[in-house]
């Protein structure tokens, strides 16, 4: 077969409890051996999570270059395309999804977000499960609801409380 062509403008959307850490730290060496400029954010490891980046607020990002002048972004933040596209010309995007179920439970044992959201009272997946029209009322009122409810979602750029 014919040898594939060399990707250099990516964007990484990060999704929580899929394997993306991993992806991101592959990523990284990827953007380093090539000398790839890539968006660092201003403080912390995420670049306006859990809003979105905005591309004329250098408080967000170190500005380095100015925008369009970037090759990667590896770094945590939501997907929205006008903006992404603002800073990277023509990026390849890549993202990792995870079945629903598995990411659900990875998600209640990492953030323990449902345990902090049941009033204090021991709560198993399988209770939530079979019992949503109890908890997720008490999931939507957390800080963190969205960590839980449909992150995938979230992170792609979508409302976290769409119905």
């Amino acid at each position: 077969s014919e040898p594939s062509e060399r990707v250099n403008n990516f964007v990484f959307i990060k999704t929580h409890k899929t394997g993306s850490a991993s992806l991101r730290d592959i990523l990284r060496g990827v953007v380093t051996s090539r000398k790839l400029r890539k968006i660092l954010p201003a403080a912390g490891r995420s670049i306006g999570f859990p809003g979105f980046i905005e591309v004329n607020n250098p408080k967000m990002y170190r500005v380095k270059y100015r925008p369009g002048e970037f090759h990667a972004l590896i770094s945590h933040s939501r997907y929205k395309k006008s903006v992404t596209d603002q800073l990277i010309p023509d990026p390849v995007y890549i993202t990792i999804m995870r079945r629903p179920y598995g990411r659900f439970l990875s998600s209640y044992d990492f953030f323990s977000v449902l345990r902090k959201c049941a009033g204090g009272v021991e709560v198993t997946p399988t209770d939530v499960l079979n019992n949503p029209e109890v908890y997720y009322p008490r999931l939507q009122k957390c800080r963190q609801s969205y960590l839980i409810l449909n992150s995938v979602c979230f992170e792609m750029g979508i409302d976290p409380h769409f119905d």
